[in-house]
């Protein structure tokens, strides 16, 4: 795998595939078009926090179950071979309960703070990973990651204000950042060699098994509006856009795709206003384009 590829898994943990070279123009712009929609899809996920009345760990438990469910016949459909070596599966395993906490956190985060800054502080991501790799090689991080700390640091400051910040949702989210931050750099240095839809399908059912005892006393409970919305965030909003993107690198460039994933915090913060009626401030508005950008160079940088 490439070093473009490997940066799409250490930004926001999407899938990779090696990439085909397809030259036709139509191809290139019907791949552009549903990476668009899939990273528009992304931003929503966020919302069913608020818009789901349940538990944010039942939440997650199910979205796991719907999202296995939906990627195992994907996985078959792109030929992607299932079985996993005994010792990297350990390492799924572990990546598994690793975003599973991600996802719950990231819940949490927008259930005590709003949608904007939640999204924010779980773009702090890269910086996390720019820190704990180098941990593996028995090295400091650079002065250029500490640079880059200060200006999240900074981004998180005019994001949050500091009556969000004496909160638990800015640092939900951090947290949140910090957990996929790990599971990506335990697959970006050991699991390398699987399909990330393979890893997306194990650790979805990671997930569902990790939070089973929390979603299923709800199940009897659970309304049509529920059932619906969980069914749509589990099919349409986790396997529909991870299937979109894997497409998207088989005739774009990586690095092209790792930059409109970077979308998906101006995508989120608009559904925020448009949905739930959540219109970022200036302040808001600015700390998040620090935090994108950071990651953006920090990203390319770990290229």
């Amino acid at each position: 795998m490439g070093h473009a590829q490997r940066r799409l898994t250490t930004t926001l943990g999407c899938v990779s595939l090696p990439q085909q070279s397809i030259s036709s123009p139509a191809a290139r712009e019907t791949s552009l078009l549903s990476l668009h929609f899939a990273v528009l899809l992304l931003g929503g996920i966020p919302l069913f926090s608020r818009l789901i009345p349940l538990p944010t760990t039942a939440i997650t438990g199910y979205r796991g179950v719907i999202a296995v469910v939906c990627l195992l016949p994907i996985a078959r459909m792109f030929r992607i071979p299932l079985a996993i070596r005994g010792r990297d599966l350990a390492l799924v395993l572990l990546g598994g309960v690793l975003f599973a906490l991600h996802w719950w956190t990231n819940f949490a985060a927008i259930r005590e703070s709003s949608v904007a800054v939640a999204i924010a502080a779980l773009y702090t991501s890269p910086i996390f990973t720019a820190w704990i790799e180098p941990l593996f090689e028995r090295r400091l991080p650079s002065s250029r990651a500490l640079a880059q700390a200060v200006a999240v640091a900074f981004g998180v400051w005019l994001t949050a204000g500091s009556a969000e910040l004496a909160g638990r949702g800015v640092w939900l989210g951090l947290i949140s950042a910090a957990l996929l931050a790990l599971r990506n750099v335990l697959q970006r240095r050991f699991l390398v060699a699987y399909s990330g839809l393979l890893i997306m399908l194990y650790q979805s059912a990671v997930t569902a098994l990790v939070f089973a005892a929390d979603a299923w006393p709800h199940l009897t409970a659970l309304d049509t509006r529920s059932t619906v919305l969980l069914l749509v965030l589990g099919a349409g909003f986790t396997a529909l856009p991870h299937a979109l993107v894997t497409h998207a690198l088989r005739t774009l460039p990586a690095t092209r795709v790792s930059l409109i994933l970077a979308l998906q915090v101006l995508y989120v913060t608009l559904l925020g206003a448009w949905v739930l009626g959540e219109t970022p401030s200036l302040s808001v508005c600015l700390g998040a384009a620090i935090i994108v950008a950071t990651a953006i160079m920090a990203g390319r940088q770990q290229s």
